[in-house]
């Protein structure tokens, strides 16, 4: 199902029965150095399996799905997003994981800010928010160019049973309201 698209992207949701899914997946959430800064120094080590089941368990809309990001030029797939549908108070969460040949190039930025406009404009957020971590510069370069403001920091603490495998991570917050939103869209349409 399709998403939304922007210049040079096509999103869409994630698909169990698609194996090239699959194998995207597979190879950031297993990769050690796409995964450390999440917390998981040696990745996910998940499965195809694994993958497709939780594919399946996922609801079918574009809030708490894996979502892909496709180059619409060629129909390569780049990487994968996530965003989660408003807590009570408002605030929605994001997530962004490009393979490595992909990054660099401002794709990430153009994927948050379709993300951005898609969550603002299809759901009752009052502010969206990322927690990268404080090493991953790339994140913060991406968030920040997107108009979200550091407003703190903190250290996400894994579950007990998970402590064997994960690193606490130590993040910033990164916020950005609809009024900011607004204000931003409007600015970039009157230049």
């Amino acid at each position: 199902m399709l998403i939304f698209k922007t210049k040079r992207l096509t999103v869409r949701n994630a698909v169990a029965e698609n194996k090239k899914d699959i194998a995207v997946l597979l190879q950031l959430w297993n990769d050690a150095e796409t995964m450390k800064l999440a917390g998981f120094p040696e990745g996910l080590k998940t499965t195809p399996e694994k993958i497709v089941s939780q594919l399946r368990r996922q609801d079918d809309v574009p809030f708490n799905m894996t979502i892909m990001a496709d180059l619409s030029d060629t129909g390569e797939t780049i990487g994968h997003g996530l965003m989660r549908t408003p807590e009570k108070n408002g605030v929605a969460v994001f997530d962004i994981k490009l393979l490595p040949q992909f990054r660099g190039r401002g794709l990430a930025v153009e994927f948050l800010s379709a993300m951005l406009d898609y969550m603002f404009n299809n759901s009752y957020v009052k502010i969206v928010e990322g927690t990268p971590n404080k090493e991953n510069a790339a994140s913060i370069k991406m968030q920040e160019r997107c108009g979200l403001l550091r407003t703190g920091e903190g250290v996400y603490e894994f579950p007990e049973k998970m402590r064997s495998y994960t690193n606490p991570v130590a993040h910033y917050i990164y916020r950005i309201t609809r009024k900011q939103w607004e204000q931003l869209r409007a600015a970039q349409k009157a230049a």
